[in-house]
């Protein structure tokens, strides 16, 4: 895995030369843009000389000359009185305090900061170690001088047996939110003790990330915050990881190399509560953290695959159904079977009876909803059962005096009668008031009915019984 790290800027030094001889061009202000030259009459006096004069780079404010007397050229053909000095003290020139140091970077490859491979590719008190961008050369801890923000002193021990240990200053953050599979990739020298983890409610769902243990947020990198976080060996502890429950990010190691993670999508367990069921994976490339690949939550079916994410598979009694109930419904290795069934069972019909599952249909005995009544057609509604609904249709009151008969409201209404009576009762008119000659009574034996005399009540005297004084009449 290559490891890289922002480059501690080497300060650059300054070097002033002080410029000697008869021509000096002078930068500044207060320079002369000309050759001025010496006169010969004149010394070169050391102590009035300009302080923090270099013939380098370009001093700010202004750079004062010595007071060299009024501009004389001298005669060539005569010789100077005064012999130049033997020598010119040249003084260290002072950069101003207000002149802010330029960082000019590295100087890679070799250098603190720069990519490298093995410890040969720094320089001797540097090693070659992990951090957010990649193996880097770490800068070696100096005596008095803190590392710097978020890098902390360790000691490494010596690349052979006759060298010394190194004391570098290792990135604690060098594997933070990398995707990761195991908390031992996740371990650097600077940071020994991360795992890989996951803080969300469901561990696992967004996926697993190194994280660098800590106490509070101050031990945590910009952007990040201390809380508890599962493992993903199934410990808990507090870790750094993104602040506000964002997502980690892909730093350019992951990116480079491509890392995942495991990922899932939530389901319920059993008892409701929330769970990581369906695995996927997810991936750090070109444009950063890929979506996971999980398959998105929902209802069970029967194709042997765990469609809710809730860790079972093909669950439930109710996945296989075809609304018959002489068939037992059954999942079995992911396909649906309808075994047939025997014994009572109800059609949904009040039109039958007896109903008994036979080759997977349930059948039954029809009902008989006759209700005797000529007034009224029967039928039957598998719903509603037997109705009786009232005709008028043509009917037989039982009267053998009456034709024509109808229905009427449920009822077998009587015709035209065709009898001079229907019961003795009706005779009662037709008498005259003699008992001698008997009463009448309907006779019905032949239709139509007539009233006729009943022959025992037709009153008969006997005459034997008669005497020459007494005669029997009625």
């Amino acid at each position: 895995m290559t490891r890289h790290f922002a480059s501690v800027a080497a300060l650059a030094a300054f070097t002033f030369l002080a410029a000697c001889g008869t021509d000096t061009n002078v930068t500044g202000p207060a320079q002369k843009t000309d050759s001025t030259v010496v006169p010969p009459d004149v010394a070169l006096d050391d102590t009035a000389a300009p302080q923090d004069v270099t013939a380098g780079p370009e001093l700010p404010g202004d750079v004062a000359l010595p007071d060299l007397g009024p501009d004389v050229l001298p005669d060539p053909d005569v010789q100077p009185d005064v012999a130049a000095p033997d020598s010119v003290t040249i003084v260290d020139a002072v950069v101003p305090s207000d002149v802010a140091e330029v960082d000019a970077g590295p100087a890679c490859p070799g250098d603190v900061g720069c990519v490298c491979k093995t410890d040969s590719d720094c320089p001797a008190l540097s090693g070659c170690g992990a951090t957010p961008d990649g193996l880097q050369c770490l800068a070696p801890c100096t005596s008095g001088v803190p590392c710097a923000d978020g890098t902390t002193c360790i000691s490494l021990p010596a690349a052979t047996p006759d060298a010394d240990p190194k004391a570098l200053c290792a990135s604690k953050f060098a594997t933070l939110c990398e995707p990761c599979q195991t908390s031992l990739a996740c371990s650097t020298p600077g940071a020994p003790n991360s795992a890989c983890v996951s803080a969300g409610s469901v561990p696992g769902a967004d996926g697993w990330f190194c994280g660098t243990p800590c106490k509070n947020d101050k031990g945590c990198a910009a952007g990040f915050w201390c809380m508890a976080s599962a493992t993903i060996e199934g410990g808990q502890d507090a870790f750094c990881v993104p602040a506000s429950g964002a997502t980690c990010t892909c730093n350019g190691v992951a990116m480079a190399e491509q890392l995942t993670t495991t990922c899932a999508s939530v389901g319920k367990a059993a008892d409701g509560s929330p769970i990581a069921g369906c695995k996927g994976v997810r991936q750090c490339g070109a444009t950063g953290l890929g979506a996971c690949s999980a398959p998105v939550t929902g209802a069970e079916i029967c194709d042997g695959q765990d469609n809710d994410c809730n860790g079972l598979t093909d669950e439930g009694a109710a996945l296989c159904k075809d609304d018959n109930v002489c068939t037992a419904d059954v999942c079995q290795s992911g396909t649906c079977l309808f075994v047939p069934t025997s014994g009572p069972c109800d059609d949904g019909s009040l039109c039958t009876f007896g109903d008994e599952c036979a080759e997977t249909k349930c059948l039954g005995k029809p009902l008989n909803c006759n209700d005797g009544n000529p007034c009224t057609n029967d039928t039957c509604d598998s719903v509603a059962g037997c109705t009786h609904t009232n005709n008028t249709a043509a009917c037989d009151d039982g009267n053998a005096c009456t034709t024509g008969d109808v229905c009427a409201a449920g009822l077998c209404t009587a015709g035209v009668g065709s009898c001079a009576c229907q019961a003795d009762a009706d005779c009662a008119a037709n008498e005259d008031g003699n008992l001698c000659n008997g009463t009448l009574y309907c006779d019905k034996a032949q239709l139509p009915a007539t009233c006729k005399i009943n022959p025992a009540t037709v009153i008969a005297c006997d005459p034997t019984t008669d005497t020459l004084c007494q005669i029997s009449t009625c």
